[in-house]
């Protein structure tokens, strides 16, 4: 049974291996995922159904050894999401799929205050839901953030960001961890 559904919610899943398991092309599937995919060729059931098996056990083993990572389009768009505001080179496991709608959902983060603190400087620390922290990066007076403030913070130019809180204006604001 459990064949059954490893087989089932295999194209709903996206591959990404360890440099063991790893295509050597960019966009190529990982071997291993390549190999059950091949059994479909086999024309005897019975073989087939052997290939199969025999694929499912190597694609669980290796992912019990952490050789093999198997992540859906959700866990993958949480990732892109908890990264948002650091400067990162181009990571081939967050590609695919839909990607002109994951690049828009990388432009704007919607989210509230947790907690903010005004530094010595006169420009705010700002924690949000997830725990990640942002620093205003301009002198300009903001009304003082407060836990349970709707923020929006949106990709600007040159690798800078903008944030606005409770749709009041913009100021610029950076990521500190």
């Amino acid at each position: 049974m459990r064949t059954i559904k490893t087989i089932a919610l295999l194209p709903f899943c996206l591959f990404g291996a360890t440099p063991a398991g790893a295509a050597d092309a960019k966009g190529a599937r990982p071997a291993i995922f390549q190999k059950l995919v091949d059994c479909r060729a086999q024309q005897d059931a019975a073989l087939r159904l052997a290939c199969y098996d025999a694929q499912v056990a190597a694609l669980d083993d290796a992912e019990t050894k952490k050789e093999l990572v198997v992540v859906d389009k959700a866990q993958v768009k949480q990732a892109r999401k908890s990264l948002f505001g650091f400067s990162l080179p181009k990571i081939s496991l967050f590609e695919g799929g839909d990607t002109d709608q994951d690049e828009e959902d990388l432009k704007v983060l919607d989210t509230t205050v947790s907690g903010a603190r005004q530094m010595n400087d006169g420009n705010w620390r700002i924690q949000l839901a997830d725990g990640v922290y942002w620093r205003q990066m301009e002198a300009k007076d903001i009304f003082p953030p407060k836990a349970g403030d709707k923020i929006n913070i949106r990709r600007a130019s040159m690798g800078s960001y903008l944030a606005s809180i409770n749709g009041r204006s913009a100021f610029r604001i950076k990521r500190e961890n």
